[in-house]
């Protein structure tokens, strides 16, 4: 796999614990040297009602294996969908994370399935529209699963957050799967925008 996302819990996660980066070898703003290995490694921070973590993508042949942030292990992930438009994306990359309601983890696989084998063609036709690609990681760690996006595009959290507004029927069925395997309301405003804390890129 020569990309990779995982998060990692800021409120829990030695040694990232004690609150938003504060104590962490993140804090006062000093970026990490980028691990060999990597190409790029970006890391964002995200906060909400439901949990406060950071999301960290990397690119390059050591991605899931090393990471630039000093002590953390990296935890097993899963690729679970990758989508891109047929004219290719820019290279603005926002990464997020939302947990899976409970219990529908197995169906949520199908889901995916579904969404690579018979609706792949409506899935293209999204991300063309879009002008958008995407990889969509799994991460399970203390019985709560996260699946984690990375969108890449010209503004990648602006026009994915078009789809919960958008007329197209494959757009309103996309949008009800995740409001149910997410547990929120697609009428409901968008979560607060993450916050970019490094992006490291190789020479």
């Amino acid at each position: 796999m020569d990309t990779y996302a995982f998060v990692l819990d800021l409120e829990r996660s030695s040694p990232l614990s004690g609150g938003p980066l504060s104590g962490s070898p993140l804090s006062g703003g000093a970026a990490p040297p980028l691990a060999e290995g990597l190409r790029r490694e970006l890391a964002f921070e995200q906060a909400g009602p439901a949990g406060h973590w950071l999301v960290v993508y990397q690119e390059g042949p050591a991605a899931g294996e090393v990471t630039s942030i000093p002590g953390v292990k990296v935890p097993q992930v899963e690729l679970a969908i990758t989508a891109k438009p047929a004219a290719g994306a820019a290279g603005n990359v926002y990464a997020f994370t939302i947990p899976l309601v409970p219990g529908l983890t197995g169906e949520w696989l199908e889901f995916c399935a579904e969404l690579a084998g018979p609706r792949r063609d409506d899935l293209q036709g999204q991300r063309d529209r879009l002008g958008l690609a995407e990889e969509v990681f799994l991460q399970s760690s203390d019985g709560q699963d996260m699946v984690i996006p990375v969108i890449q595009g010209n503004s990648p959290w602006e026009e994915d957050h078009r789809i919960a507004s958008s007329a197209h029927s494959f757009d309103r069925w996309f949008t009800m799967q995740l409001a149910r395997f997410h547990g929120f309301d697609p009428a409901g405003p968008p979560p607060p925008r993450n916050i970019a804390v490094f992006d490291l890129v190789g020479r």
